[in-house]
């Protein structure tokens, strides 16, 4: 009994940080859409700092260990485009903020490709 109770909790802390990789990456791709229509620098900001928030949470996740060094890279990546453009946005600069787009969404579907996510 105590060995079926082990292998239920261990099931189910592996569902959750499945499920908190799923959400967050969920919202970082609602929040891109949102910023990707924003015609204000302070709904970009809004929705920069969302993208963010859930990148941190992404960032936190375990991914299989075979895939790990790739995924980190992908979010390592993804992390800078979204840097550069927070100084962007710091600026006032709302095309320049947003020229980064074309860039993050290649880099989105290469690392998808390559970690096989649909």
């Amino acid at each position: 009994m105590k060995k079926l109770l082990c292998v239920l909790a261990i099931a189910g802390l592996a569902a959750c940080a499945e499920s908190d990789l799923h959400n967050a990456m969920e919202n970082m791709g609602d929040s891109l859409k949102v910023y990707a229509k924003s015609e204000s620098a302070a709904e970009m900001e809004t929705s920069l700092d969302q993208i963010l928030a859930s990148l941190k949470i992404a960032r936190e996740q375990q991914v299989a260990p075979e895939d790990q060094a790739m995924f980190d890279e992908g979010l390592e990546k993804v992390q800078a485009i979204m840097d550069d453009a927070k100084a962007s946005l710091a600026t006032g600069n709302i095309a320049l903020a947003k020229s980064g787009l074309a860039e993050l969404k290649k880099t989105i579907e290469k690392y998808h490709d390559e970690l096989g996510v649909e």
